[in-house]
């Protein structure tokens, strides 16, 4: 467990029943609040009002029930991670936003890019359809991007992209020195598994490094996700007829 996680488990539960009342009557009183979901906010709160709840804190008597020690630091922690990370977020969708109006786009695009160890975000490649790194959309999105695709082009009503729990994908690939006709081995062990959803692309022939499909784990625990994404990485093994 990490450290601010170790740290919320100390906090009074009636801390966050007060701040929910504060927030409430902020909401009220007509404050733009921006409504952030534990661990997935939908953008960075307005500056005055991370300003508000830190000065707050500096206060003993700012509130009636005693804050865990630590807490001023914590929430500063919390503040700065979400301000660096959804303000790269926002500048990456906005540039997408960008490349796709400059190539007049019509249905969807998928524009991949790297962030550097400076936070520099570049463009790496652009498709204009249905991407393998949005394949996760099947099962972890309210809309996946093959439905989105469709809706588009047919003028209709685009669908939540927003993601229903945490998903980890991961590509099934020919193993080393495999090249014909593909053999599966292994799936009978992950197949009944809670949250894992396997694809196969019906492909007859592999070789070394072909993508032949994918599996998508889906949990409410992103870290659970992970550690079972990378045992069927290591079980799954896809070669070929010797």
């Amino acid at each position: 467990m990490n450290k601010g996680a170790e740290r919320l488990k100390y906090i009074e539960e009636y801390y966050f029943s007060k701040k929910l009342r504060e927030v409430k009557d902020l909401i009220n009183n007509g404050a733009p609040i921006i409504n952030m979901g534990i661990g997935s906010p939908d953008l960075d709160p307005p500056v005055s009002v991370v300003n508000s709840i830190k000065e707050s804190l500096k206060h003993k008597n700012a509130h009636q029930y005693q804050s865990y020690k630590g807490i001023n630091d914590l929430r500063l922690e919390i503040s700065n991670f979400y301000s660096r990370f959804y303000n790269i977020k926002l500048n990456a969708e906005g540039l997408a936003i960008e490349v796709a109006k400059k190539l007049e786009i019509i249905g969807i695009l998928a524009v991949e890019m790297f962030l550097t160890s400076e936070n520099e975000i570049l463009v790496n490649e652009v498709a204009p359809r249905p991407h393998n790194s949005y394949h996760f959309s099947i099962e972890g999105s309210y809309t996946s991007q093959f439905e989105q695709l469709l809706r588009s082009i047919l003028d209709m009503p685009l669908g939540s992209t927003k993601i229903i729990e945490a998903a980890v994908m991961v590509n099934l690939v020919g193993e080393k020195g495999s090249n014909g006709p593909v053999i599966y081995k292994n799936f009978d062990q992950i197949i009944g598994l809670e949250g894992v959803n396997p694809h196969i692309y019906g492909k007859f022939e592999t070789r070394f490094n072909r993508k032949m499909g994918h599996v998508t784990v889906i949990n409410e625990n992103i870290d659970k996700a992970k550690e079972l994404a990378k045992e069927i990485k290591e079980t799954i093994i896809i070669t070929s007829e010797k």
